[in-house]
């Protein structure tokens, strides 16, 4: 389990690898070290534009999605639903 970071480090929730959080997202507009610490990115550069997709991978770590998002274009403005 790990603890997730709201920008100003406080503790927002715990949340364990494989279990979706069931709170809102809130977004990170300044990402500080703490948050940076218990948080994991999966590049998503190499996945063809107009593409499908109902999870991604990093090869360890898996995000499934409820509704499969499309790669609209290149990183980091590339999803749609």
């Amino acid at each position: 389990m790990s603890n997730t970071y709201t920008p100003s480090g406080q503790v927002q929730g715990i949340v364990s690898e494989g279990h979706a959080s069931k709170k809102h997202p809130i977004p990170v507009l300044k990402p500080n070290p703490a948050y940076l610490t218990v948080t994991r990115k999966i590049d998503i550069s190499n996945l063809p534009s107009g593409s499908m997709h109902d999870s991604i991978t990093d090869g360890t770590f898996t995000v499934w999605f409820s509704t499969p998002l499309q790669k609209r274009g290149p990183v980091p403005s590339g999803w749609a639903t």
